[in-house]
């Protein structure tokens, strides 16, 4: 094959896993992984990034119980303003944000707030630097992301980004995780030996998603 056949079928074959075995996964696979995730773009090359590495079981298990008990109270409020069909909705929703608990490595991916001379020079003068930062790290981060979940499959791992926990809990999860203020929880990333792979989902054609600005012809 040559390296876009390669590449080709690591992207295709990719899956999100959920269900994972109980071998823990090895340091020199993090370490694989996080040297694929830190060559991702990003804005001025800032690298606005870094991971925390979860293996121990406890702490695993406390993170699901801070997403558990945020959901919990969540689901109260809206009960206590009349909303019960969007409570019961949201607990049996939280399966998705709390799957990672059987994992063998839990990934939490963090942003750190992008700074830049043009934050400083275009931005903040013109009363944009909040909105700059929460996107370009964001977008940032999320590139990182996606190289490490391709870099697992090649490794022959399953794992699975996750935004709800940040979402539902993030200001919980970073005071236990001793997150800096500015800090954001963009993903969470559970990898394993996969226990069975997902079927294929189905995917859009390219010319259903594909459209056109081509030269005029004279």
């Amino acid at each position: 094959m040559d390296r876009y056949q390669v590449l080709e079928q690591i992207i295709k074959t990719r899956r999100s896993v959920r269900k994972f075995r109980e071998e823990p996964v090895p340091e020199s696979i993090v370490h694989l992984l996080i040297e694929c995730a830190r060559w991702a773009p990003s804005a001025t090359n800032r690298q606005p990034w870094r991971f925390i590495a979860v293996t121990r079981r406890e702490s695993v298990e406390a993170l699901e119980r801070i997403i558990a008990a945020r959901i919990e109270a969540i689901a109260d409020q809206a009960v206590a303003g009349g909303q019960q069909d969007a409570a019961l909705k949201l607990k049996a929703f939280g399966h998705y944000a709390t799957f990672f608990k059987n994992a063998p490595l839990v990934i939490v991916c963090v942003a750190e707030p992008y700074r830049s001379r043009f934050t400083r020079e275009i931005f903040e003068p013109l009363k944009l630097a909040q909105e700059a930062w929460q996107l370009e790290n964001v977008k940032s981060v999320c590139f990182a992301v996606q190289n490490l979940l391709l870099a697992a499959h090649a490794l022959g791992y399953g794992a699975c980004p996750m935004s709800l926990p940040g979402i539902l809990a993030g200001e919980e999860l970073k005071k236990y995780l001793g997150l800096k203020a500015a800090e954001e929880i963009v993903m969470v990333v559970p990898v394993g030996l996969p226990e069975g792979v997902p079927a294929a989902p189905g995917r859009k054609e390219v010319l259903e998603i594909l459209s056109w600005i081509r030269p005029t012809k004279n």
